[in-house]
C-alpha cells in the first residue's frame, strides 16, 4: 500500500515522472497542461516537483504549455463565478490594475501549479490580457504571439498548437476536462457563442 498523509497519497517527483512515462509522455513531446495540485495528495516540493516531473519527461526538445488566465481582468459586469452586484462595478473598473505579463498572477482557479510555471526560468507567457499562456520549451517562441479579438481562437497558442499539426497531448492532472481549455478552440472553429 502507498504512503498516505490523512489518507491522501504521498508523492514524489519520481513517482509523477513514473506516471507520466505509464501516460506515454516522452522526449521531445508538446504537452498542454491542465492541474490541481490540492487533487493529487501530498506532494513532496510541491508545484515545483510537479514541474520538474513535466520538464523530465519531455526534455530540451518538448515543450510545455499552461493557461494562465485572468479572468478577472475582466468587465466586473460580466463576472459569474462569483457575480458582482452592479453597484460594485465602477469601484472596481476604476481600481483594476492594468495587465503585466510578467507580474499579473494567474488568477487562483486556475491554479498554484501554473502561478509556479509562469515563474519558472526560460518559461515566456503570453501578452492577453484575459486569456494568457505560459510555454517553456522548444516551440515557445513560435507560441507567443496572440491576437487580442479572441484569445483561444486559430490565432492563439492553442490554433497553432492545432495548425503546427505536432500531434500536442493534452495532460490533465489531478483535474478533468471541465478545466480544458482547447475546447474552446473545438467552439471556435465551430462558430459556436464562448
Amino acid at each position: 500500500m502507498a504512503p498516505t498523509i490523512d489518507g491522501k497519497p504521498i508523492l514524489t517527483q519520481k513517482n509523477i515522472v513514473d506516471i507520466l512515462t505509464e501516460l506515454d509522455i516522452k522526449r521531445g513531446d508538446t504537452v498542454l497542461v491542465h492541474s490541481s495540485l490540492k487533487s493529487l495528495g501530498y506532494v513532496i516540493g510541491g508545484a515545483e516537483a510537479v514541474i520538474n516531473a513535466i520538464i523530465d519527461r519531455v526534455g530540451e526538445k518538448g515543450t510545455i504549455i499552461m493557461p494562465t488566465q485572468t479572468i478577472e481582468m475582466s468587465d466586473p459586469s460580466t463576472w459569474l463565478y462569483p457575480p458582482v452586484a452592479p453597484e460594485f462595478w465602477d469601484i472596481i473598473r476604476k481600481a483594476l490594475l492594468p495587465y503585466n505579463k510578467d507580474t499579473t498572477p494567474v488568477s487562483k482557479g486556475i491554479g498554484v501549479i501554473p502561478e509556479t510555471f509562469r515563474k519558472f526560468n526560460g518559461v515566456i507567457r503570453t501578452s492577453h490580457p484575459l486569456y494568457s499562456f505560459a510555454i517553456w520549451g522548444e516551440l515557445a517562441r513560435y507560441l507567443n504571439t496572440q491576437e487580442l479579438d479572441y484569445g483561444l481562437g486559430k490565432h492563439s497558442p492553442l490554433g497553432k498548437l492545432y495548425l503546427k499539426n505536432n500531434n500536442a497531448k493534452i495532460v490533465l492532472i489531478g483535474t478533468d476536462f471541465e478545466s480544458n481549455t482547447s475546447i474552446h478552440l473545438a467552439e471556435h472553429y465551430l462558430n459556436r457563442k464562448q
